[in-house]
């Protein structure tokens, strides 16, 4: 009697134990490169949004990757590429005498708040170049 109730005490957890869990949904990785007038980007974020949200990849030495965790599905996106830089001049801020470096974008606005760059992702890999132009 009590092996029947091991048994089925064991049969109950097992059922317990099929997985919950989630199965990975179909995205699309991106790996890139950004330039600006011919020159690698050398740090910056590179933003692909849609209607069902956003997702970025840091830019380093002018190369960048987003991927698949990252959820991206495949559709069309507006992409937006934004890079800061010192401009040598302190202003107030955080910092420990209230100061903080100033920076300012200068990534023409074409290529970030007012984007005119457009990618199509597919399923699985996907190579993107973004050749930016200052003028």
């Amino acid at each position: 009697m009590s092996r029947l109730l091991v048994a089925a005490a064991l049969s109950l957890f097992c059922v317990g134990c099929a997985s919950d869990a989630v199965p990975e949904r179909p995205a699309a990785v991106v790996v890139g490169t950004v330039t600006l007038d011919g020159v690698p980007l050398p740090s910056g974020m590179v933003v692909f949004s849609s209607a069902a949200g956003s997702t970025s990849g840091q830019v380093a030495d002018g190369k960048f990757a987003i991927p698949r965790a990252e959820g991206l599905a495949p559709g069309d996106y507006a992409v937006s590429v934004t890079a800061y830089r010192k401009t040598g001049r302190k202003v107030s801020g955080p910092g420990p005498d209230g100061q903080t470096d100033e920076t300012v974008q200068f990534v023409p606005p074409q290529y970030n708040v007012k984007t005119t760059l457009k990618q199509t992702l597919t399923l699985g890999d996907n190579s993107c170049a973004f050749e930016l132009k200052s003028r």
